[in-house]
């Protein structure tokens, strides 16, 4: 295995691990009850798939990083100002969150080879593209397709 397949692993390791923290602050803040099973739902998919990717991480003899990188950190910085605006603006950034993971296993699979691809490509991204249709699917209902709430409003 290259140095490059390994970084590529990490670097989706990376947006789980920011994906989990980011579904942590949601979850500590977000009050409906309806869309807590589907957001408690959407972390444990994170959850599953940083697992798998720390075990094959680990298989190349490597160290599956920790780092939650800028991405998480920023994520804790919208969730933050998500939460005043209330549970309609925690789902609307949790979907962007989730399209930006999507675009990251797209562009890592398009020069991704090796043994490990398969794992990605039928398993891990396919995950991931659920994940985010059932968010988008909570955050349509949630906002009856109205986005952006009117500035100052809990409710849109």
């Amino acid at each position: 295995m290259t140095a490059k397949f390994i970084e590529d692993l990490n670097e989706l390791l990376k947006n789980e691990l920011s994906a989990i923290e980011t579904y942590n602050q949601a979850l500590s803040k977000y009050q409906d009850t309806l869309g807590l099973e589907v957001l408690t739902g959407c972390q444990a998919s994170h959850s599953d798939r940083a697992n798998k990717l720390r075990s094959a991480i680990a298989s190349l003899n490597a160290a599956p990083t920790d780092d939650i990188g800028l991405g998480g950190k920023f994520a804790k910085l919208v969730m933050d100002g998500a939460d005043k605006m209330g549970d309609k603006a925690i789902l609307v950034a949790l979907q962007a969150d989730e399209g930006e993971w999507t675009a990251t296993y797209e562009w890592r699979l398009v020069a991704m080879h090796g043994d490990y691809r398969p794992l990605v490509k039928e398993d891990l991204f396919p995950q991931q593209q659920q994940t985010e249709e059932k968010l988008c699917e909570l955050a349509n209902t949630a906002t009856k397709g109205i986005w952006p709430a009117t500035p100052g409003t809990k409710d849109i």
